[in-house]
């Protein structure tokens, strides 16, 4: 899976993960589903786990893209 962050997005913070399928993932604790498009259930899971490991450092770069 790949995890981005794009400098021209919008609130509330997130993150797009592609893989079979793309999602967006709140970088809320805990890591919450805004949309998934074709991901299967035990990838989201996998995907918020990631999110959850390491989202003070993934709300760092939002915060540092975003202001």
């Amino acid at each position: 899976m790949r995890f981005a962050i794009f400098v021209d997005d919008h609130p509330p913070p997130h993150v797009h993960v592609r893989g079979v399928g793309t999602a967006r993932i709140a970088l809320s604790d805990p890591p919450t589903v805004i949309t998934n498009k074709g991901m299967s259930k035990p990838d989201i899971a996998r995907a918020k786990d990631a999110v959850r490991e390491r989202r003070q450092e993934l709300l760092k770069v939002w915060t540092e893209l975003h202001g």
